[in-house]
């Protein structure tokens, strides 16, 4: 009779009394935001910012989009200032500024990465066997890594 070697494979309900940790870390920072936002009084720093891009005039739509660009790079969370752009320059062109900034942004974030950060963080991800394989991957079939990334949500 042979004994067949114990699988090194989870049995299907192994995870069920974990908690998932990245979905409570993920609810503790939108909570942590959400508490900081409200002792800090954000709705009082955007109506400053509404009222100060306001005050530019013409240059206002071109103000904000440098705005909101900057606040992609930064990795900030786009919606309050998106619903800022929709009261200052209504619906239409709200989109069209909101756009602009974000499609600015998204290149400018590009570059950064590209060109200043992709050293550090090829240093701190060397280790890492599915960073390589990613790397791997992109080198070999770029554009189409490329593509699927996007489509990831």
């Amino acid at each position: 009779m042979s004994q067949t070697p114990p699988s090194s494979a989870p049995s299907p309900g192994a995870d069920a009394g974990r908690l998932p940790w990245r979905a409570v870390a993920l609810l503790a920072g939108v909570g942590l935001v959400a508490l900081l936002a409200w002792l800090g009084d954000a709705g009082s720093y955007l109506r400053e910012l509404r009222g100060w891009i306001a005050s530019l005039g013409m240059w206002a739509p071109l103000a904000f989009v440098v705005l909101y660009a900057a606040a992609t790079v930064a990795a900030l969370p786009g919606v309050a200032l998106s619903a800022v752009a929709g009261g200052l320059f209504g619906s239409f062109w709200g989109v069209v500024v909101v756009s602009l900034g974000s499609t600015l942004g998204a290149g400018l974030a590009f570059l950064v990465a590209r060109h200043l950060a992709r050293e550090s963080v090829e240093d701190w991800l060397q280790g890492n066997p599915r960073f390589q394989r990613l790397d791997r991957l992109a080198r070999r079939h770029g554009p189409v890594v490329v593509a699927i990334a996007r489509l990831v949500p």
